[in-house]
Protein backbone atom coordinates (compact mmCIF):
# COMPACT_ATOMS: atom_id res chain seq x y z
CA UNK A 1 0.00 0.00 0.00
CA UNK A 2 1.57 3.51 -1.31
CA UNK A 3 0.18 6.42 0.61
CA UNK A 4 1.73 9.57 -0.08
CA UNK A 5 0.76 11.25 2.78
CA UNK A 6 3.24 11.88 6.71
CA UNK A 7 2.69 8.79 8.76
CA UNK A 8 3.78 7.42 12.04
CA UNK A 9 4.77 3.51 11.29
CA UNK A 10 5.08 1.44 13.86
CA UNK A 11 5.19 -1.56 11.96
CA UNK A 12 5.65 -3.02 8.27
CA UNK A 13 1.77 -2.65 8.06
CA UNK A 14 0.94 -0.22 10.49
CA UNK A 15 0.90 3.66 10.32
CA UNK A 16 -1.01 6.24 11.46
CA UNK A 17 -1.72 9.54 9.44
CA UNK A 18 -0.23 12.60 11.16
CA UNK A 19 -1.54 15.36 8.82
CA UNK A 20 -3.32 15.17 5.21
CA UNK A 21 -0.74 17.20 2.71
CA UNK A 22 -0.86 18.56 -0.94
CA UNK A 23 -4.49 19.97 -0.43
CA UNK A 24 -5.93 16.62 0.58
CA UNK A 25 -8.90 16.49 3.23
CA UNK A 26 -10.48 14.04 4.83
CA UNK A 27 -12.64 13.66 8.18
CA UNK A 28 -11.87 10.93 11.32
CA UNK A 29 -8.61 10.17 8.98
CA UNK A 30 -5.78 11.69 11.15
CA UNK A 31 -4.55 10.06 14.19
CA UNK A 32 -5.99 6.37 12.55
CA UNK A 33 -4.33 3.61 11.25
CA UNK A 34 -4.61 3.82 7.26
CA UNK A 35 -3.65 -0.10 6.31
CA UNK A 36 -6.98 -0.88 8.75
CA UNK A 37 -8.93 1.81 7.37
CA UNK A 38 -8.01 0.69 3.93
CA UNK A 39 -8.96 -3.17 5.25
CA UNK A 40 -12.50 -1.89 6.20
CA UNK A 41 -13.14 -0.11 3.19
CA UNK A 42 -12.43 -3.50 1.16
CA UNK A 43 -14.17 -5.60 3.67
CA UNK A 44 -17.37 -2.99 3.15
CA UNK A 45 -17.07 -3.60 -0.83
CA UNK A 46 -17.61 -7.42 -0.87
CA UNK A 47 -16.31 -7.87 -3.79
CA UNK A 48 -12.54 -8.52 -3.88
CA UNK A 49 -10.30 -10.57 -2.31
CA UNK A 50 -6.88 -8.38 -1.21
CA UNK A 51 -5.16 -7.52 1.90
CA UNK A 52 -2.24 -5.06 2.93
CA UNK A 53 1.25 -7.05 3.23
CA UNK A 54 3.34 -3.19 3.81
CA UNK A 55 3.03 -0.03 4.06
CA UNK A 56 5.66 2.70 2.58
CA UNK A 57 5.46 6.49 1.43
CA UNK A 58 5.53 7.16 -2.43
CA UNK A 59 9.02 8.35 -2.11
CA UNK A 60 10.06 5.08 -0.46
CA UNK A 61 8.57 3.08 -3.27
CA UNK A 62 10.34 5.45 -5.92
CA UNK A 63 13.75 4.73 -4.11
CA UNK A 64 13.51 1.21 -4.21
CA UNK A 65 12.06 0.53 -7.52
CA UNK A 66 15.76 2.07 -8.67
CA UNK A 67 17.22 0.14 -6.52
CA UNK A 68 15.68 -3.07 -7.74
CA UNK A 69 18.25 -2.12 -10.47
CA UNK A 70 20.77 -0.46 -8.87
CA UNK A 71 21.68 -1.94 -5.46
CA UNK A 72 23.74 1.52 -4.86
CA UNK A 73 20.71 3.47 -4.99
CA UNK A 74 19.86 4.59 -1.64
CA UNK A 75 18.44 8.13 -2.34
CA UNK A 76 14.82 8.70 -3.35
CA UNK A 77 13.38 11.92 -4.13
CA UNK A 78 9.85 13.56 -5.04
CA UNK A 79 9.25 16.86 -7.07
CA UNK A 80 5.95 16.42 -8.04
CA UNK A 81 2.59 17.33 -6.68
CA UNK A 82 4.45 17.57 -3.47
CA UNK A 83 7.93 17.02 -2.98
CA UNK A 84 9.58 14.73 -0.33
CA UNK A 85 12.98 12.82 -0.39
CA UNK A 86 13.85 9.64 1.40
CA UNK A 87 17.42 8.23 2.39
CA UNK A 88 19.08 4.67 4.07
CA UNK A 89 20.75 5.78 7.23
CA UNK A 90 23.23 3.48 9.63
CA UNK A 91 21.00 2.03 12.21
CA UNK A 92 23.65 3.54 14.97
CA UNK A 93 22.28 7.14 13.94
CA UNK A 94 18.70 6.84 14.65
CA UNK A 95 17.67 7.95 17.74
CA UNK A 96 14.39 6.17 17.71
CA UNK A 97 16.30 2.89 17.28
CA UNK A 98 18.24 3.56 20.48
CA UNK A 99 14.80 4.31 22.48
CA UNK A 100 13.83 1.02 21.67
CA UNK A 101 16.58 -0.54 21.82
CA UNK A 102 16.75 0.57 25.72
CA UNK A 103 13.06 -0.26 25.95
CA UNK A 104 13.82 -3.90 24.88
CA UNK A 105 17.30 -4.14 27.37
CA UNK A 106 14.58 -2.92 30.19
CA UNK A 107 12.01 -5.98 29.54
CA UNK A 108 14.81 -8.15 29.24
CA UNK A 109 16.33 -7.23 32.26
CA UNK A 110 12.69 -7.76 33.77
CA UNK A 111 12.38 -11.17 32.60
CA UNK A 112 10.21 -10.61 30.24
CA UNK A 113 12.00 -11.83 27.18
CA UNK A 114 14.08 -15.07 27.12
CA UNK A 115 17.70 -15.83 26.21
CA UNK A 116 16.88 -17.35 22.83
CA UNK A 117 14.85 -14.63 21.55
CA UNK A 118 17.32 -12.05 23.34
CA UNK A 119 19.65 -13.52 21.03
CA UNK A 120 17.48 -13.74 17.74
CA UNK A 121 16.89 -10.51 17.94
CA UNK A 122 20.81 -9.02 18.61
CA UNK A 123 21.30 -11.75 15.67
CA UNK A 124 18.72 -9.83 13.40
CA UNK A 125 20.32 -6.48 14.32
CA UNK A 126 24.05 -7.50 13.84
CA UNK A 127 22.44 -8.37 9.55
CA UNK A 128 20.79 -4.91 9.24
CA UNK A 129 23.21 -1.86 9.07
CA UNK A 130 20.75 0.63 7.90
CA UNK A 131 17.11 1.62 8.12
CA UNK A 132 15.13 3.71 4.94
CA UNK A 133 14.30 7.20 6.70
CA UNK A 134 11.78 9.04 5.07
CA UNK A 135 12.27 12.99 6.25
CA UNK A 136 9.08 14.26 4.67
CA UNK A 137 10.97 17.70 3.88
CA UNK A 138 7.92 18.97 2.70
CA UNK A 139 7.48 20.44 6.19
CA UNK A 140 10.58 21.88 6.49
CA UNK A 141 9.70 26.03 7.23
CA UNK A 142 6.90 25.14 10.31
CA UNK A 143 8.79 25.53 12.99
CA UNK A 144 10.26 29.69 11.59
CA UNK A 145 13.36 28.32 10.16
CA UNK A 146 12.66 29.35 6.20
CA UNK A 147 11.43 32.65 7.28
CA UNK A 148 14.22 34.57 6.30
CA UNK A 149 13.69 33.09 2.89
CA UNK A 150 10.35 33.19 2.75
CA UNK A 151 8.75 36.02 0.73
CA UNK A 152 5.23 37.45 0.86
CA UNK A 153 4.27 35.54 -2.19
CA UNK A 154 4.68 31.78 -0.45
CA UNK A 155 2.82 33.96 2.78
CA UNK A 156 0.05 34.88 0.74
CA UNK A 157 -0.01 31.41 -1.14
CA UNK A 158 0.18 29.71 2.72
CA UNK A 159 -3.04 31.91 4.02
CA UNK A 160 -4.84 31.06 1.43
CA UNK A 161 -4.65 26.79 1.68
CA UNK A 162 -6.21 24.75 3.71
CA UNK A 163 -3.50 23.93 6.22
CA UNK A 164 -1.89 27.51 7.30
CA UNK A 165 1.58 27.11 8.43
CA UNK A 166 2.54 23.56 7.42
CA UNK A 167 4.13 22.22 4.25
CA UNK A 168 5.92 25.60 4.07
CA UNK A 169 8.81 24.19 2.04
CA UNK A 170 6.83 22.28 -0.43
CA UNK A 171 4.44 25.47 -0.54
CA UNK A 172 7.42 26.94 -1.95
CA UNK A 173 8.80 24.32 -4.26
CA UNK A 174 6.12 21.78 -5.32
CA UNK A 175 4.21 21.43 -8.60
CA UNK A 176 0.78 22.05 -6.32
CA UNK A 177 1.79 25.70 -5.64
CA UNK A 178 4.26 26.77 -7.95
CA UNK A 179 1.71 28.37 -10.49
CA UNK A 180 0.18 30.41 -7.44
CA UNK A 181 3.06 31.35 -6.40
CA UNK A 182 3.47 32.83 -10.01
CA UNK A 183 -0.27 34.35 -10.30
CA UNK A 184 0.87 36.19 -6.74
CA UNK A 185 4.20 37.38 -8.45
CA UNK A 186 2.23 38.36 -11.55
CA UNK A 187 -0.41 40.13 -9.42
CA UNK A 188 1.78 42.42 -7.48
CA UNK A 189 4.10 43.77 -10.26
CA UNK A 190 1.01 44.44 -12.08
CA UNK A 191 -0.44 46.25 -9.37
CA UNK A 192 2.65 48.41 -9.10
CA UNK A 193 3.11 49.43 -12.93
CA UNK A 194 6.05 47.16 -13.68
CA UNK A 195 3.90 44.95 -15.65
CA UNK A 196 1.04 44.66 -18.19
CA UNK A 197 0.59 48.68 -17.92
CA UNK A 198 -0.56 47.97 -14.41
CA UNK A 199 -4.05 46.63 -15.63
CA UNK A 200 -4.93 43.62 -13.74
CA UNK A 201 -7.13 41.50 -15.21
CA UNK A 202 -10.28 39.58 -13.45
CA UNK A 203 -9.17 36.48 -14.96
CA UNK A 204 -5.40 36.93 -13.15
CA UNK A 205 -7.25 37.98 -9.59
CA UNK A 206 -8.72 33.95 -9.42
CA UNK A 207 -6.79 31.60 -7.40
CA UNK A 208 -5.84 28.94 -8.93
CA UNK A 209 -6.31 30.15 -12.22
CA UNK A 210 -2.10 30.03 -13.28
CA UNK A 211 -1.33 26.89 -13.39
CA UNK A 212 2.07 25.14 -12.77
CA UNK A 213 2.06 23.23 -16.53
CA UNK A 214 2.11 27.33 -18.09
CA UNK A 215 5.78 27.06 -16.30
CA UNK A 216 6.96 24.62 -18.09
CA UNK A 217 5.30 25.96 -21.06
CA UNK A 218 6.92 29.17 -20.96
CA UNK A 219 10.23 27.48 -20.04
CA UNK A 220 10.17 25.31 -23.39
CA UNK A 221 8.85 28.29 -25.84
CA UNK A 222 10.82 29.16 -28.82
CA UNK A 223 12.20 33.53 -29.51
CA UNK A 224 8.41 33.98 -31.11
CA UNK A 225 7.15 33.00 -27.42
CA UNK A 226 3.57 32.08 -28.87
CA UNK A 227 2.90 30.23 -26.28
CA UNK A 228 3.74 32.80 -23.86
CA UNK A 229 1.34 34.90 -25.71
CA UNK A 230 -1.53 32.69 -25.84
CA UNK A 231 -0.94 32.05 -21.99
CA UNK A 232 -1.35 36.03 -21.04
CA UNK A 233 -4.09 36.48 -23.05
CA UNK A 234 -6.15 33.20 -21.43
CA UNK A 235 -5.22 35.45 -18.23
CA UNK A 236 -6.58 38.65 -19.78
CA UNK A 237 -3.09 40.06 -20.34
CA UNK A 238 -2.30 41.80 -23.33
CA UNK A 239 1.94 41.48 -22.82
CA UNK A 240 4.25 43.93 -24.71
CA UNK A 241 7.85 43.19 -25.95
CA UNK A 242 8.78 45.36 -22.80
CA UNK A 243 7.12 42.87 -20.53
Amino acid sequence: FTFSFPCEQSAIDTGTLVAWTKGFKATDSEGHDVVSMLREAIKRRNDIDLDIVALINDTVGTMMSCAHEDKRCEIGMIAGTGTNLCYMEELKNIEKIEQRATKTEEKTQKGENNENAGAEKNKKDAEMQKMCINTEWGGLGDDGCLDDIITLYDTEVDQNSINQGKQRFEKMTSGMYLGEVVRQVLLDLTRRGLLFKGHVSETLKTPGIFETKYLSQIESDRLALLQVRSILQQLGLHGTCHD
